[in-house]
């Protein structure tokens, strides 16, 4: 068996965990993280945009977006997480 390092197994890891959820989220699944959150997708409706530099009007096509709902213990890490310094 070949010798593996920590980083390299970290990215391997990495890869396959990312690889699932953009399948699964692909397929109008949802995956679910405990303590992170909810990633899922939704339909976004067609739309008339406008370019903001020259101002035309365009047409966005009906789409599948992807949604990521942050779990409670995520928001309220976030939140309290580094208030004294500036930003």
């Amino acid at each position: 068996m070949a010798q593996v390092n920590k980083s390299d197994l970290v990215e391997i890891i990495y890869d396959e965990i990312e690889d699932s959820t953009r399948a699964t989220v692909s397929d109008a699944s949802e995956v679910s993280v405990a303590g992170l959150g909810i990633f899922k997708s939704r339909i976004r409706q067609a739309r008339t945009a406008r370019n903001p530099q020259t101002g035309e009007e365009i047409e966005v096509p009906k789409m599948r977006v992807p949604k990521f709902r942050p779990a409670k213990a995520f928001k309220e890490a976030v939140k309290h997480e580094h208030l004294d310094e500036d930003e």
